[in-house]
């Protein structure tokens, strides 16, 4: 057994490089996020954590047990959380959150209770690059907003975006992820084994809203040896409400957007060079016949002449509440011009779960899946007496920590 006065001084340590991860007015280190995280003691209060500009931070691996084994952990999503790159909360700030199996954690595999929501997270300025499992990966009830964030040059990866809420007891209570002038480019298609969209809604309880989103040049014919019936950008069993996107010089299958028996809601969408071989836009399968004989609803962009995605500067200080209209974005690309010639199935799980999924399914989605999803029991963070400050300044961090340190020890030494 470790001697008082070394676990103490052990303690202390640990505690000392927590302090140490933050600079200036910023937060440098995932682990120090998730140091105060784990803290928390009423997720009603809302957080800030403003990470540093010209930052890149590396997201580690998992074992087959999903435990840790190398770099940092994946970012937890909390209810009232709000996380920002730089001051102004702009992608051009350089935040860069790179590699691992899973970026950011809304399930309770890592640590969340299964009785915790994500309500009201926002999610601001953040470039995400080459996730292997997910990037983002969410199976609670809540709401999610990501404003002018990036996915790029994802390769590897099950799915990029994954959201499975499901609960049968509760069937009025939704996930809905909102991105409002998010950039998706340079994505891939794994091969067989992965889900064959870059953002999928798994569920009627999984919602969609996409504002002034830019897709471009993303692949999802490469490595897909199903392309003409598994090959889109967004797949969505939910609700799903689109509006002033644009869709670039994508190479799809079947349509960049699959829905599957949900509302929904289009207007001046914009593509070129991004026709499905089988719908150049949206491909409805409202019914189980549909999806069967393959013979889905098509619908066509509402725009053909010019991408009427707005933009805006960054926002000059934290929101104060769920973000309510249209965020900043990056700066236009050049258009491309001429659009290529259309061909053919979509897939979607019938039951959500917390297990990596292990290939696209075949079966058309149902509007109720089957049966509950299964949990993983975690190690749910210690939950102490310590309250959090509502802001991440280095000032009340350093405050917090240090009268941490102080307790333990004393109490240690005695």
């Amino acid at each position: 057994m470790m001697p008082p006065k070394l676990f103490a001084f052990t303690f202390l340590v640990a505690n000392l490089v927590a302090i140490e991860m933050v600079q200036g007015d910023c937060f440098f280190a995932i682990e120090q996020i998730n140091f105060f995280e784990e803290n928390v003691k009423d997720y009603s209060v809302r957080r800030e954590y403003t990470i540093c500009s010209d930052l890149t931070m590396t997201v580690g691996k998992l074992d087959y047990s999903n435990k840790l084994i190398s770099d940092s952990p994946a970012i937890p999503l909390r209810s009232n959380l709000y996380i920002k790159c730089g001051d102004s909360g702009g992608r051009e700030n350089k935040c860069i959150i790179r590699g691992g199996d899973v970026q950011l954690d809304g399930t309770n595999y890592f640590g969340m209770d299964k009785s915790d929501t994500i309500e009201n997270v926002v999610i601001e300025g953040f470039t995400f690059e080459g996730a292997s499992r997910y990037s983002v990966w969410a199976t609670r009830r809540g709401d999610i907003t990501f404003i002018d964030c990036e996915w790029k040059d994802i390769t590897k990866a099950y799915v990029p975006l994954y959201f499975d809420y499901f609960d049968a007891a509760n069937r009025n209570s939704f996930l809905t992820v909102n991105f409002m002038g998010c950039d998706f480019r340079n994505n891939v298609f794994y091969g067989d084994g992965a889900y064959p969209a870059i953002i999928v809604a798994n569920g009627e309880q999984n919602r969609l809203n996409l504002d002034r989103n830019l897709f471009v040049r993303n692949d999802y014919e490469y490595n897909n040896t199903q392309f003409q019936r598994n090959s889109f950008l967004i797949e969505s069993s939910g609700h799903l409400n689109m509006e002033l996107n644009c869709f670039m010089e994508n190479k799809v299958g079947v349509a960049p957007v699959a829905s599957y028996g949900t509302q929904v809601i289009s207007d001046r969408n914009f593509g070129t060079q991004s026709n499905g071989r089988k719908c150049n836009y949206i491909a409805r399968f409202d019914s189980q016949e549909q999806f069967d004989s393959f013979n889905p609803g098509c619908s066509n962009y509402e725009t053909v002449q010019l991408c009427e995605r707005s933009f805006t500067n960054s926002p000059s200080a934290s929101p104060s509440s769920h973000p309510t209209s249209s965020p900043s974005t990056s700066p236009p690309t050049d258009q491309p011009s001429q659009l290529p010639t259309l061909s053919s199935q979509p897939s979607v799980t019938t039951n959500p779960s917390d297990t990596i999924p292990s290939g696209a399914p075949s079966n058309a989605p149902t509007a109720t899946p089957s049966f509950a999803p299964s949990e993983i029991p975690s190690v749910v963070p210690l939950r102490t007496t310590l309250s959090l400050p509502t802001s991440g300044t280095p000032v009340t961090a350093f405050s917090f920590v240090v009268s941490t340190i102080i307790a333990i020890s004393i109490s240690f030494q005695i």
